[in-house]
């Protein structure tokens, strides 16, 4: 099953609902302030980069996000999952999880990686 966490209004996470929609691929939509532990420690797990791959880029933060960031960087492991649960607007979206995959934000070309692979080919 994939999961898409979606910002609504998001023109992003409207372009990622779009594309599963077209392509007829099963997907369970939930707002980002609901993302669940389990989740983010999945992803996390998955991930190539942890943090640095699910949080905005400095540049798009306020100084505020900035800040915490900052501080998610500099604390123990657990206490930054419950900092970024706490401060869900900190995770680039879309956030879309999938058997073994991840991607936050959206890109054209890496989103093909959740079409099944028999159609694929």
């Amino acid at each position: 099953m994939i999961i898409l966490y979606y910002e609504p209004g998001n023109s992003s996470c409207k372009k990622a609902i779009d594309w599963f929609q077209n392509k007829n691929i099963s997907l369970l939509k939930k707002k980002i302030d609901s993302l669940s532990r389990e989740d983010l420690m999945y992803a996390l797990k998955i991930s190539d980069d942890g943090f640095a791959s699910i949080l905005k880029r400095n540049s798009k933060s306020s100084i505020k996000s900035k800040k915490i960031i900052e501080d998610i960087e500099e604390m123990k492991f657990y206490d930054s999952i419950n900092l970024i649960l706490k401060h869900t607007e900190l995770i680039r979206t879309p956030f879309i999880i999938g058997e073994n995959k991840i991607m936050t934000g959206f890109n054209s070309e890496e989103i093909r990686r959740f079409i099944p692979r028999v159609y694929r080919h």
